[in-house]
């Protein structure tokens, strides 16, 4: 009897593997996102990075004081999100999905999960599940990550694997979104992974020269967001690593877990193809 049970466990998991497969998991062997968009990927000294990090600090200040009501106290709820959330994500990345000849079958959800931080805890913010078509993002993350993480996830459901691409999709999609706030919070969430990498290279520069000459609604954004994520302890965050590493590399993604910091070479290629 244990033997059959044993079997059957087997045939199970053989069964959901081939289905992950058949359903979504080629797309991590897919044309690249920057070949097919005539993108010229180039690398980034430090001189270039910093220079992003300004940018789009400039460029997220601008669009923070575009939000009514937003002065300089921080954005901590959902007030001033779209009346429809789900439904303007999803029609921004298909949009740009549409202008630039990738196929937007179907119709890709994106849902909360609860209880809050039963995401956070795993060390992930949001997952996609292929076997339903849905993007689901942590509940009890903070209101200006819920969405730009809403369009990656949903970026995942119409066919890319790769993360960076993902987190491409999802800045690409909003940057120039006429909605302010959704447009202000993909850009936060760029700039986010730029400055992790700026304060990786020089912590001295960004946390003494940097840091304190950020604009205040910024700056009390991010420690409402730090805030908000020290609420949820991730479990075994080392473990988590090293699978979901070894998980990416052997879909062929050779960076692994750094492949989510790839972005910042598409948007740098994008920008020179629009200048």
């Amino acid at each position: 009897r244990m033997a059959f049970w044993l079997l059957n466990l087997v045939r199970f998991a053989c069964l959901i593997l081939v289905l992950f497969y058949w359903l979504w998991g080629f797309n991590y062997h897919r044309v690249p996102v920057a070949e097919q968009l005539g993108l010229q990927r180039m690398p980034l000294d430090t001189a270039i990075l910093w220079k992003e990090l300004r940018d789009e600090t400039v460029f997220a200040d601008a669009l923070r004081k575009r939000i009514t009501g937003s002065d300089t106290t921080a954005l901590s709820d959902h007030a001033h999100w779209p009346l429809q959330a789900e439904d303007t994500i999803r029609a921004a990345v298909e949009n740009w999905l549409q202008n630039n000849h990738y196929p937007v079958s179907g119709r890709v959800r994106g849902r909360f999960l609860r209880p809050p931080g039963i995401l956070r805890v795993m060390g992930t913010a949001g997952i996609y599940w292929p076997f339903v078509g849905e993007g689901n993002v942590d509940s009890g993350m903070h209101p200006l990550e819920q969405l730009p993480d809403m369009a990656h996830e949903m970026a995942h459901g119409y066919g890319f694997g790769d993360e960076g691409i993902c987190n491409f999709i999802a800045y690409a999609a909003c940057r120039q979104h006429t909605h302010p706030y959704v447009a202000y919070a993909a850009c936060l969430s760029y700039w986010r992974i730029v400055a992790s990498n700026c304060l990786q290279s020089d912590p001295e520069r960004y946390n003494s020269t940097f840091r304190p000459c950020m604009p205040t609604g910024m700056r009390r954004d991010l420690n409402s967001i730090y805030k908000q994520n020290a609420r949820f302890r991730e479990w075994m965050p080392r473990l988590r690593y090293q699978v979901y590493d070894h998980y990416l590399k052997t879909q062929g993604i050779a960076s692994g877990m750094l492949n989510y910091d790839e972005v910042i070479v598409l948007v740098r290629a994008l920008k020179e193809k629009e200048q």
